[in-house]
């Protein structure tokens, strides 16, 4: 049973997060969102409860067209709530689900 009460948008937008204050990007792709947070996978691990600064790295008018009523966020802060190790044969990346401050 889903736990989420809002509904979720897919997407596929390139973005690049860093820990907040931090300077070093680590990029990924955001691949659903919702009024509350997102779902991205990055190659880069984030400690669990971390703040993060994620920043989309395109324009977004095809994801705007498509929901008219919500778009996800361009810049934002948002709390990691869970960071987990995407088992498969190419390069070392990360899920992560974190939930917008």
């Amino acid at each position: 049973m889903d736990k989420r009460a809002g509904k979720r948008y897919n997407c596929d937008i390139s973005v690049a997060c860093r820990y907040f204050n931090g300077e070093e990007n680590s990029y990924g792709k955001l691949l659903n969102y919702s009024k509350a947070g997102v779902y991205l996978e990055s190659v880069s691990l984030f400690k669990e409860k971390s703040i993060i600064f994620i920043r989309t790295e395109e324009i977004l008018s095809n994801v705007a067209q498509s929901n008219l009523n919500y778009a996800p966020r361009t810049i934002t802060l948002a709390e990691v709530r869970w960071c987990k190790k995407i088992r498969d044969a190419g390069i070392g990346r990360y899920a992560i689900g974190a939930r917008y401050f």
